[in-house]
């Protein structure tokens, strides 16, 4: 009984959190991708909203900008490099404006390697968020990932 209680309140918590996907892309030298960081705000509705995102920095460059519901909720990114291959997003506004389901956060991805046929994850972690009294919100992420495929003149 105590279980099936255990189980349900799990679901019935996580119907209402957040959530973060990473979309998936196709990269080649010199032909970057652009994968979008998408919002669903659930029962929850999210003001601000922090992740990590997590990815191979031998392969890999990723720059991050703000998506239009971010930007249209009048907020603020901010992003830190917090190692190689790892780096922390901050989306926050000195408002309580709540943000909107859609694109949350673009990432800039580019390849550094020669060699076709890789995939290589982008994972999104240490997803969160605050609520318009600045109360946690419960945020679940997934993950995407890049494809090399051959580039514009055979590269």
């Amino acid at each position: 009984m105590l279980l099936k209680f255990g189980v349900g309140l799990l679901v019935a918590l996580a119907a209402g959190a957040a959530e973060l996907s990473v979309g998936e892309g196709v990269v080649a030298a010199g032909k970057p991708a652009d994968l979008s960081v998408k919002l669903a705000g659930g029962t929850d509705a999210p003001t601000a909203i922090q992740f990590d995102v997590e990815y191979d920095a031998a392969q890999l460059d990723i720059g991050i900008e703000a998506g239009p519901v971010a930007r249209e909720a009048g907020k603020n990114m901010r992003t830190a490099k917090l190692q190689a291959g790892r780096q922390r997003v901050l989306i926050f506004g000195f408002n309580r404006t709540i943000i909107a389901d859609g694109v949350l956060a673009i990432l800039h991805v580019s390849y550094k390697g020669q060699e076709t046929g890789k995939t290589f994850p982008i994972h999104l972690t240490g997803a969160a968020g605050t609520n318009e009294n600045a109360e946690h919100v419960a945020v679940s992420a997934k993950d995407g990932s890049v494809r090399v495929e051959i580039g514009r003149n055979g590269q």
